[in-house]
């Protein structure tokens, strides 16, 4: 699947030189995330009407919940050009994933709606 292969690339490239167990998790996390957001796409919007926004926001949502599942088990993370430090890592992932929140926002339904009930 050429989507998550380019959303992959890149997370990977954001994400710099990983293990191998890293990039394993890594590209399940881009495959969960192309399925979530693949999901809140509003009705007759494909990920191909929005490729290129529909890619960057499912690696920075994949590497938002990598760094947080990372999160109990370091003290420092350094990857590429990111270095984050335990106390960051939070932060950093609340940054992500708002940030992929932004890139679909004119693509997705809002995830803060919801319909309770009609008066009559």
């Amino acid at each position: 699947m050429q989507t998550v292969h380019d959303i992959c690339s890149v997370a990977a490239a954001l994400a710099g030189e990983l293990a191998q167990e890293q990039q394993e998790v890594l590209y399940s996390l881009c495959k969960a995330a192309a399925s979530e957001l693949r999901l809140r796409l509003r009705s007759g919007v494909s990920p191909e009407d929005c490729y290129e926004a529909f890619v960057c926001a499912a690696a920075y949502l994949a590497l938002s919940r990598f760094y947080t599942a990372a999160e109990g088990d370091i003290s420092a993370f350094e990857a590429g050009a990111i270095k984050i430090s335990k106390a960051d890592a939070a932060q950093t992932a609340q940054r992500l994933a708002r940030t992929a929140e932004q890139l679909l926002s004119a693509y997705v339904t809002s995830p803060d709606f919801v319909f309770r009930r009609v008066r009559v």
